[in-house]
C-alpha cells in the first residue's frame, strides 16, 4: 500500500512540474515581444529570468506556506491514524515534503524564462511589430 502511495505521489509530483513548465512556458510566450524589447533596450538575461520568474516563486512560497499551515494544524487529527512510525507533527517530514515540491518546480519556472531571455530580439520584434 506504500508502495502504491509513493508511485502515486510521483506521478503527481510529476505532473506538477510539467503543468507549471507548461503554465510558464505559455506565459513567456504571451510576453515574447516584452522580453525582447527589454532585451534590445539593454536588459541582462539574468534580469529577465528575475523579473518572470519572482511572481511564481511568489506563488510557490504563498502556497508552500498555506501548505504548511494547514498541515501542521488540521491534518494531525485526520492523520493520525493512517500514519506508520511517523508522528503527526514531524517537522522534518514537512520540510523534506517542502523541499522536493520546491526542488521539483524551480527547474519547472526556470526553464522557460530562461529560454525566453535567450531569445533573439530582432526576430521576436519583428513578428510582434510586423
Amino acid at each position: 500500500m506504500a508502495l502504491l502511495a509513493v508511485i502515486f505521489a510521483g506521478a503527481a509530483l510529476v505532473l506538477v512540474g510539467v503543468g507549471l513548465y507548461g503554465v510558464l512556458a505559455h506565459l513567456v510566450a504571451q510576453k515574447a515581444l516584452e522580453i525582447s524589447l527589454r532585451k534590445a533596450l539593454g536588459a541582462t538575461s539574468g534580469r529577465i529570468v528575475r523579473e518572470v520568474t519572482t511572481p511564481a516563486f511568489l506563488i510557490l512560497l504563498l502556497g508552500g506556506v498555506s501548505g504548511l499551515a494547514v498541515a501542521c494544524t488540521a491534518l494531525p487529527r485526520v492523520m493520525d491514524a493512517a500514519l506508520y512510525q511517523v508522528t503527526p507533527r514531524d517537522w522534518m517530514v514537512y520540510a523534506l515534503a517542502a523541499f522536493i515540491l520546491v526542488a521539483a518546480t524551480a527547474p519547472a519556472l526556470v526553464g522557460p524564462a530562461a529560454r525566453g531571455s535567450a531569445q533573439d530580439p530582432g526576430g521576436a520584434l519583428r513578428m510582434g511589430l510586423g
